[in-house]
């Protein structure tokens, strides 16, 4: 919680234990049209589209070793397959390929990099590649850009508003 972030306020908290009292300064978000609003933050549906992404391409990914007999298969009660969005192999390529410039980055730098390869389940090491790459930074990936992209194009007045809004109230926090 950074110090110059004004969505956030102290409010005192009184404990008593043991015979001692003690007041502790406890931070609270502070509701703001910037952020908030009764419906929600405005990204929030973004934030869902991409969260379910991963979930699909990890699940369409596993669901594969599991028919291909490379990994033992739980019993699901699942009716309807994952089926992402975005092209699995792409996603899953772009997730080798990131992990690969990891791994040499890792042992340039002496340190050891975990590719899944090390359980001896084939396909693992695509699993972990795909974990890696959906908790990436996003300057490091872009599988999302076709998400992002979709969504910014169905909401484009909201998102030009919201942003605009954002740069006014930053601008004029001293």
């Amino acid at each position: 919680m950074p110090s110059h972030d004004t969505r956030w306020t102290y409010k005192p908290l009184d404990l008593s234990a043991a015979g001692m009292d003690v007041r502790l300064m406890v931070p609270v978000l502070v509701a703001d049209e910037e952020h908030e609003s009764a419906e929600g933050s405005l990204f929030f549906e973004l934030h869902r589209q991409l969260a379910l992404e991963a979930d699909r391409q990890i699940i369409a990914l596993v669901e594969s070793l599991w028919r291909s007999g490379s990994a033992e298969s739980p019993e699901s009660d699942r009716d309807v397959a994952a089926v992402p969005t975005l092209d699995p192999e792409a996603v899953v390529g772009e997730a080798r390929g990131r992990s690969a410039a990891e791994a040499t980055r890792a042992g340039r730098e002496g340190r050891t990099f975990v590719t899944g390869r090390e359980s001896g389940v084939a396909g693992a090491n695509d699993v972990t590649a795909l974990v890696d790459l959906f908790i990436s930074h996003p300057d490091d990936s872009s599988w999302w850009q076709p998400i992002l992209q979709g969504y910014v194009n169905a909401h484009e007045a909201e998102v030009i508003a919201h942003i605009r809004a954002r740069n006014k109230t930053r601008s004029e926090r001293k």
